[in-house]
């Protein structure tokens, strides 16, 4: 045994009794619940404390396995993740389609809380349904002001007023600065406030440039491709019903140290040739295919990021190519719906993070807000439309998907302001942290194959000269930073 473990073993042996239950590893941040398809999910969460099998748990007293019940209608199953860790993970197999599943952990939020969640199942075939877009929800810890608030509100406003089969996330969950954020980087803020929300739904997310400075938590809690250990761990597509999302990765470029780590927008030709063929997949099967990526195509406003060059000379092509209905962004802390290169693009940002100001005034835009909000997408059969809401419930702008098309779409509604600079501000919030972080196990975590009982084991111009040809697939319907000391990136 080394000495620094003899010393540890020193420390806990002469640790008091209450000191040692002050180490229960009760569940800081999660579940979370990603990955979910028509008979597989993936369930992650945190403990405050060391919880497994191991050394170090076996120090901290928490030699229980940690263990997931879940029920439905027709079984109750168990499954536990034998790793010693704060991270826990398992893959739940044997799913039924459309089918609403509940599930608890061993330990609670605390001694009288415990922690418990519920999702459904993707659907066999076409169904009606509502999804929900947003994100860009970090807190601004760079500036004297928390924007807590905005971001609590939006959530407030989802669980309010909304009833979606879930959430396709933009990235930037979290400001992820340690030195400004504290030892959680920011993310204990982010679980507090979306626990009700994401405990609930399935939540699909998009690799944004602030996950990029330090994974640890993404990766660990909210990524089902790095949770399962996938080779290309940050883009991905998901199935629901009849509609598609390609998730891309926007920020596959090098570490930029200037930037305090954050890697520099990229999306690379092998990530491109992947969504091609996923694409051409999702058309042969006749499915609504959306592109969610969390620096989007086109964006304009004043000090803003603006659009992807990757996405609009990678990307755009292949939406033409394949009758995708829409490219959705964040990035900018804003809303913005323009028809730009053939195709309508919608930047979601609103979410919580400091606000930037849109430009109502660039050529493609036709709807600009500088308002918390969110989106609501409704799927009824062969039809697509969406609602953008403040967290009040006004609706900001209606969509409807319409074919691919380069001439100009119709102006906004008459009386309508194209901008709205209202923003609703919030009072300070302060925030928990943890220390001595570690990072996510990099093990498999435990399987639950819910089909037995028992224990599992362990920049173009506006409209183009459209070149695809051939008719799309889908009738009716077509096309659709860093806040850091002041600096964007």
């Amino acid at each position: 045994m080394s000495a620094a473990r003899l010393l540890m073993v020193a420390v806990f042996a002469l640790l008091p009794a209450q000191a040692l239950a002050a180490l229960t590893p009760y569940v800081g941040k999660g579940p979370a619940i990603t990955g979910v398809t028509q008979t597989e999910a993936w369930v992650a969460w945190y403990t405050l404390h060391h919880q497994g099998d191991g050394f170090q748990c076996k120090m901290e007293g928490n030699t229980n396995l940690p263990t997931l019940t879940l029920s439905s209608s027709v079984a109750t199953s168990t499954a536990q993740d034998s790793n010693c860790s704060r991270y826990h993970k398992v893959h739940l197999t044997g799913l039924t389609p459309g089918t609403h599943y509940t599930f608890s952990l061993d330990m609670g939020y605390d001694a009288s809380t415990p922690a418990t969640g519920e999702f459904t199942t993707a659907p066999a075939g076409p169904k009606s349904f509502d999804f929900i877009v947003y994100g860009d929800n970090r807190d601004d810890r760079v500036g004297a002001t928390s924007t807590r608030a905005d971001h609590q509100a939006a959530v407030d406003a989802i669980l309010a007023r909304e009833h979606p089969a879930f959430l396709l996330h933009t990235g930037d969950f979290a400001l992820n600065i340690a030195a400004v954020s504290g030892d959680d980087n920011g993310y204990t803020e982010f679980f507090d406030v979306e626990r009700p929300l994401i405990r609930a739904l399935p939540l699909y997310s998009v690799f944004g440039n602030h996950e990029s400075i330090d994974s640890t938590f993404y990766d660990g809690l909210l990524s089902a491709q790095k949770l399962a250990n996938a080779a290309n761990p940050y883009y991905t597509s998901l199935d629901w019903g009849q509609v598609h999302v390609v998730l891309l990765n926007s920020f596959e470029g090098p570490s930029n140290l200037t930037q305090l780590g954050a890697h520099d927008p990229l999306l690379s030709d092998a990530q491109a040739a992947w969504a091609d063929a996923d694409m051409a997949a999702a058309k042969a099967a006749g499915k609504l295919i959306f592109v969610l990526s969390h620096q989007g195509a086109f964006s304009y406003g004043t000090g803003a990021h603006g659009g992807s060059p990757d996405v609009q000379s990678k990307i755009i092509p292949l939406m033409l190519k394949y009758g995708a209905l829409a490219v959705f962004g964040g990035h900018d802390h804003y809303y913005q719906r323009g028809h730009e290169g053939c195709v309508d693009y919608m930047v979601v940002g609103g979410g919580g993070a400091p606000m930037y100001d849109p430009d109502p005034g660039a050529a493609g835009v036709i709807k600009a807000a500088k308002i918390i909000s969110y989106m609501v997408v409704h799927i009824a059969g062969s039809s697509a439309s969406a609602e953008v809401k403040d967290t009040q419930g006004n609706v900001i702008d209606s969509i409807t998907f319409t074919q691919a098309s380069c001439n100009p779409p119709p102006p906004p509604d008459a009386g309508q302001p194209a901008v709205d600079a209202s923003q609703p501000a919030g009072p300070d919030a302060s925030t928990s942290t943890d220390s001595g972080l570690p990072g996510p196990d990099s093990g498999n975590g435990a399987t639950l194959d819910a089909g037995t009982s028992g224990n599992a084991a362990g920049g173009a111009p506006v409209g183009c000269s459209c070149s695809s040809s051939g008719s799309f697939p889908v009738l009716g319907l077509g096309l659709l930073g860093l806040a850091l000391q002041r600096r964007r990136r």
